[in-house]
């Protein structure tokens, strides 16, 4: 969820807590899983945004999601 909602553009903290539901701890591990693994970046304080290999990902992800609708 939180790709998607990057896929958008950039957006807050505290933005990125309100669209996805999550509270402040459980976001903060995913936000610095996904960072660290390359998929979103932090151009600046407070600000997130999704990488080039975050978008592929994310197209992949969805790929795989609709082929699995499709049973």
């Amino acid at each position: 969820r939180i790709l998607t909602e990057l896929a958008a553009g950039t957006a807050s903290y505290q933005a990125l807590c309100k669209a996805t539901g999550l509270s402040a701890g459980p976001l903060q591990h995913h936000v610095r899983t996904l960072k660290q693994a390359g998929l979103l970046q932090t151009p600046e304080r407070n600000a997130y945004a999704i990488t080039d290999l975050g978008r592929m990902c994310l197209g992949l992800l969805r790929a795989m999601s609709s082929l699995g609708h499709r049973q």
